[in-house]
Order: C-alpha cells, then sequence, then structure tokens
C-alpha cells in the first residue's frame, strides 16, 4: 500500500490554518486501496520518532471520507498549529486495514508562523 498526496516533496502550511490534508491510499500499481473498515490516524512531530505535537486519530480529525476510491482528509484545528513557531517538523499517516497497521506517508511538513492569528 502507497499513499498520494498533494503535500509532496515538502509539505507547507502556516498555523493557525483549518485547511484539509487529503490523501490518497494506492496500490503498487497505482489503484486505489478500498479503505472500507480501515481506520486512519495522522501526527504531527517535531522530529521523526519524537514528541507528538498534533494528533488526529480515526473519526477525530483523520478520516476516510471515501473509502472505495481510498480518499483520507485530515482536518486540523485551529488551535492544533496556531502557537508553533516556523520550522520543519513531521509528519505521518498511519493506514490500519485488515488488521494490518502501516505507515503510508511520512516525510517533512513546513510549517509558518504567521502574525494573523
Amino acid at each position: 500500500m502507497a499513499v498520494q498526496s498533494k503535500l509532496i516533496p515538502v509539505d507547507e502550511f502556516y498555523a493557525g490554518d483549518e485547511t484539509p490534508l487529503v490523501f490518497s491510499v494506492v496500490d503498487k500499481n497505482g489503484d486505489p486501496v478500498d479503505l472500507d473498515g480501515g481506520s486512519v490516524h495522522w501526527v504531527l512531530a517535531d522530529v521523526p520518532g519524537g514528541t507528538v505535537l498534533v494528533d488526529k486519530p480515526n473519526n477525530s480529525g483523520a478520516s476516510i471520507t471515501d473509502a472505495p476510491n481510498g480518499k483520507v482528509t485530515v482536518t486540523p484545528d485551529k488551535a492544533d498549529t496556531v502557537a508553533l513557531k516556523t520550522e520543519q517538523y513531521h509528519h505521518e499517516l498511519e493506514v490500519t486495514l485488515n488488521g494490518k497497521a502501516e505507515t503510508g506517508a511520512w516525510g517533512p511538513f513546513k510549517l509558518y508562523s504567521t502574525s494573523a492569528n
């Protein structure tokens, strides 16, 4: 299983934004994975394996929004990131399907602080 996203190669986001992050889960051939009965979990951490700063478990900020087509949406709340400073963080999306958990997407996540918040 692999995850495709508009967030490649380095994700950029502004502190306090509530812009949904949309992922497409696909198989090795690039075909959508049916996520029916599955779950997802997204985190933002300071570094890989480090302190989790934002935690979006299944149906509480991270959701399968179109199971047959492998679509996942993560919706951050303003409070999740408004206090974070401009820095490169690390994010991961874990997908659990048929009892098997797999990290489908991970990597750098650039966050910019803003004086508008």
